[in-house]
């Protein structure tokens, strides 16, 4: 299939890349440095095989999206429950923009969301329904169980802090401090070198652009972190005075005196010296590279994804088969002036998704490169009188060349105050459970444990991830927990 960009070169001079760095930003380093039916390119065999290159982009829209508005029902019927919901907060049915998912339904998108839109149509982008934490089978938790509490519940429901928890940790409980994607970075990393050699994955699998994060933290592995904009340099240590360059010696000096020292100084002398070569190495590797063709939104997030794109264009020098990167936009905690500011944020959303997925098309990487949104929650449906509150279920985005895009994945929620998937005012109940969002991606990714079916075997590395899909800690169906919309 064919795509067309009709946008100018980007004008991401190295200066202009390079100045945005301040600070170390390398941290524990590991290494010296749905249904369609459209034709795409075929990846390399079995994934375990880990010959080729993979990876995972989480965007974190940080405060709780209201995906509600993003992707709104559009036959007569259903946009009527939704307008009468969501009150002043509802999206005129004249301004959304149209889309045809293939499984049937009537849909839009926000306006400010034609980006969105036309990578939907074009099946590149499918919609997850109605995720969120869930500490019991969807489909015995209902407005009853709610009330009633006949059923576990997460914790602090509404909270940003403790939700986010359950979308990042492998036990949100709090008795363990590893996310997710850092456990994929425990298992995969020794695999792969198992399979190929060590130098195959020399670099940190986890990459975030947002600081530390709980999502990346594993137990024998760390994410390399950069600065939002940017790879971070070593401040003051660059060679470009007299004085820096004095000190560069002085911090090489005492690297050196280091091997003369305690084990305890020696290890700490080597992450400092593998902190040092690898931020050379990436430095070098990124002033050589071409601009993109395709111009990224001169935003935060654009600028994040621009970077992530250019550290992917890098991947060959960094050694790597795998690669999971995490970037964050804020200001979703719309309480207030939600009219004005959600149009906004969709926008910079849209198009920053929209262009991250073109650069990868120029890379020829579209087919390996999987972007996907998480939120704390999703939010309630009435209208506070200038915003909404703290929900529970939402709508998440995946998309990429291998997706099966162009369709919903999952059940669409029904949008009635106190209606069977209305919690208590207006906050949707979860009809996916994030565990088997994720699961999805990390079955396409190379984890093990995800049989036929979606059925999670116990004792499996997909059932350390996501212990409550096993069956062992929590009934969940077998049967759910491959949501189908990876090839």
């Amino acid at each position: 299939m064919s795509h067309s960009n009709s946008k100018s070169p980007a004008q991401f001079t190295r200066r202009r890349f390079l100045q945005r760095g301040a600070g170390l930003g390398a941290i524990g380093l590991t290494g010296a440095l749905g249904p369609m039916g459209k034709a795409r390119s075929a990846l390399p065999a079995a994934p375990a095989s880990y010959t080729d290159y993979r990876a995972l982009v989480c965007v974190f829209l940080s405060g709780g999206n209201d995906s509600f508005n993003l992707f709104v029902p559009n036959d007569a019927a259903n946009y009527g429950i939704y307008a009468d919901s969501r009150q002043n907060l509802a999206v005129p049915q004249a301004d959304l923009l149209p889309v045809t998912p293939l499984s049937g339904g009537s849909f839009g998108f926000h306006p400010s969301c034609a980006g969105l839109r036309n990578q939907f149509m074009a099946g590149n982008l499918a919609v997850v329904a109605n995720c969120g934490p869930l500490a019991a089978p969807t489909n015995h938790t209902t407005r009853n169980d709610f009330l009633s509490q006949t059923v576990p519940l997460p914790t602090a429901l509404y909270s940003p802090s403790d939700q986010k928890r359950y979308w990042q940790a492998i036990d949100p409980s709090g008795a363990s401090n590893r996310g997710w994607a850092g456990g994929v970075a425990d298992m995969i990393t020794p695999a792969i070198h198992a399979v190929l050699d060590p130098t195959a994955q020399a670099f940190n699998m986890n990459i975030s652009l947002a600081g530390n994060n709980l999502m990346q933290a594993g137990a024998t592995s760390t994410p390399y972190v950069v600065n939002s904009d940017s790879v971070a340099l070593l401040t003051g240590l660059n060679t470009n005075n007299p004085t820096n360059a004095r000190r560069l010696q002085a911090f090489n000096d005492l690297l050196s005196s280091a091997q003369t020292s305690s084990p305890l100084i020696q290890e700490s002398g080597a992450v400092m010296e593998r902190a040092r070569d690898s931020v050379v190495s990436i430095e070098a590797a990124l002033g050589s590279i071409a601009p993109f063709a395709t111009q990224f939104p001169d935003t935060a997030l654009g600028r994040q994804l621009e970077t992530v794109a250019r550290m992917i264009a890098i991947r060959a020098t960094l050694s790597v088969q795998r690669q999971i990167f995490y970037v964050e936009m804020g200001g979703f905690d719309t309480h207030n002036a939600q009219l004005d500011r959600q149009p906004v944020l969709l926008a910079e959303l849209s198009e920053a998704l929209d262009s991250f997925l073109r650069s990868t098309m120029e890379l020829g990487l579209q087919d390996n490169v999987v972007t996907f949104t998480n939120s704390e929650f999703g939010r309630a449906l009435p209208s506070n009188g200038d915003g909404s509150d703290h929900g529970w279920g939402g709508h998440s985005l995946v998309m990429g060349g291998c997706v099966s895009g162009q369709d919903v994945y999952g059940t669409m929620p029904n949008l009635t105050i106190g209606g069977p998937d209305d919690s208590s005012g207006g906050r949707i109940i979860p009809t996916t459970p994030v565990d088997a969002f994720h699961a999805t991606l990390c079955d396409w990714f190379g984890v093990t444990g995800l049989l036929g079916g979606g059925t999670v075997a116990p004792g499996s590395h997909m059932d350390q991830l996501f212990p409550s899909l096993s069956g062992s800690a929590f009934p969940f169906p077998p049967g759910t927990h491959n949501l189908g919309f990876m090839m």
